[in-house]
């Protein structure tokens, strides 16, 4: 299951999905995942100058 995917499904349920990630001999370390649904969901966008515009 893809993490996006798995944020949509606790989002729904009033959830926040958090991943932690636990090494040998180390602390647990908290894994920023942000806001994934913006990553996803808005791909970047190329600007065109009039030269490339041939349309």
């Amino acid at each position: 299951m893809l993490l996006l995917t798995m944020s949509s499904y606790v989002g729904a349920m009033g959830g926040k999905l958090r991943l932690i990630a636990e090494f040998p001999n180390r602390r647990p370390y908290l894994v920023k995942l942000g806001d994934l649904s913006d990553e996803v969901s808005k791909p970047p966008q190329r600007k065109y100058s009039k030269a490339e515009d041939v349309g």
